[in-house]
């Protein structure tokens, strides 16, 4: 594979890698307000768990579903303390840091979809790492146009479904 498409297979991900991957199931609450395909998509880079860090967390937390509730955290989930995850985001600068971007949304949707619950401070970060995420992919510099018009709808719609998003009861 050349060098170019090997970078572009790592960044939108090989749908023919992808149609035996099988989702845990979502939280019913989940399932009324995130339901664009997006959220079931697991070959596009910016898709929830499209990211081999998304897919990740949520295949291992979707087999602990057990271990997580309603006061759970991004910070539980990725089994490290606030301040750390706090002081990570705070070094988000540039296209290195994107790995971790998607390791972060991927925790917070991972608690969307198995506990159906999202701590306004968590909503806030998930919306700030879509926020470096989205101004990183956007930047002509780095990526061609034909990519950066597949990747950014995705991250688009989870930032109005999470500004839209109100925890159930609450």
């Amino acid at each position: 594979m050349t060098t170019a498409l090997a970078c572009l297979v790592d960044i939108l991900g090989n749908p023919l890698e992808t149609p035996g991957v099988s989702l845990p199931t979502p939280h019913p609450a989940f399932v009324l307000h995130f339901n664009d395909p997006i959220y079931d998509d697991t070959g596009l880079e910016t898709a929830p768990f499209g990211s081999d860090e998304g897919s990740d967390v949520l295949q291992d937390w979707g087999q602990r579903r057990d271990e997580l509730g309603r006061n759970s955290t991004i910070a539980d989930v990725l089994e490290t303390d606030q301040a750390g995850l706090d002081a990570l985001v705070g070094t988000f600068k540039g296209i290195d840091y994107l790995d971790q971007a998607a390791l972060i949304r991927g925790a917070a949707f991972t608690l969307l979809r198995l506990t159906g619950h999202l701590s306004v401070d968590d909503r806030a970060l998930a919306l700030r790492t879509i926020e470096y995420e989205t101004q990183t992919t956007a930047d002509p510099g780095w990526l061609p146009q034909e990519v950066r018009e597949q990747m950014l709808p995705a991250l688009h719609v989870q930032r109005e479904d999470l500004l839209s998003w109100a925890n159930p009861g609450e």
